[in-house]
């Protein structure tokens, strides 16, 4: 399964990021890991796109949800049969969320790797045939961030684009759940509790991630403000 792992997602993902250093980054680790992050969004685009508007109307559903627990809390079969009724009649599918965000998570894993790592020092054994090894790799980016050091600059601006992003999400909802605010300003506390000591690369990487997940909100806003 290890080997499996290496393969097929943590390999491929070096690879990929080599090759951007080496081409439309022009040498820039910092361009290279923006582009490529964006490049593994963009593949799961639709995927992630769906997940956040099922994310959105089951939020919308949940004065009806609650009140077919209240109506059926005696009988759970009853219940589920009730729910499963009104996630058809809205075409949602509950269970597909959890399927993304294993997806997100599995290709997470190899990312963070590659960037808590020092790219140039894993490139070597790592390249395939035709992906030539750069002679020096420049851990920066656009010549201004180390990006093997902490960054206090990309650790502010990845959590604010992750705090608009969920304020976002709560703002197309008519009733968010009780404590969703506070979880919305209490995720980036954290994600900065667990990542503090992660290198800049790694921030970065959030970063272009989080900006991504902004307007892929956005859209999903003014896609159901205008099915209103």
């Amino acid at each position: 399964m290890a080997n499996l792992y290496h393969v097929l997602l943590y390999q491929p993902l070096v690879n990929a990021l080599v090759f951007l250093y080496n081409s439309v980054a022009f040498g820039d680790l910092g361009v290279a890991i923006v582009i490529l992050t964006i490049a593994t969004r963009l593949l799961f685009f639709p995927l992630f796109q769906q997940m956040m508007r099922q994310q959105a109307i089951l939020q919308k559903l949940k004065p009806e949800i609650d009140k077919i627990e209240k109506e059926f809390k005696g009988d759970p079969e009853k219940k589920g049969r009730a729910q499963m009724a009104l996630y058809k009649e809205h075409k949602v599918n509950p269970f597909s969320m959890i399927f993304v965000l294993i997806l997100q998570v599995i290709i997470l894993i190899p990312l963070f790797q590659i960037f808590h790592g020092a790219p140039g020092t894993l490139a070597a054994k790592e390249l395939y045939s035709f992906i030539t090894a750069p002679e020096v790799f420049n851990h920066s980016f656009l010549g201004l961030i180390d990006l093997k050091a902490q960054s206090i600059i990309l650790i502010v601006l990845a959590s604010i684009f992750q705090l608009a992003q969920g304020y976002l999400s709560l703002a197309i909802q008519k009733n968010p759940a009780p404590g969703s605010r506070q979880m919305t300003l209490i995720a980036p506390v954290i994600i900065i509790a667990v990542l503090w000591t992660s290198p800049a690369a790694v921030w970065l990487y959030l970063l272009a991630s989080n900006i991504f997940s902004l307007g892929q909100q956005i859209i999903v806003n003014r896609e159901l403000t205008a099915q209103k």
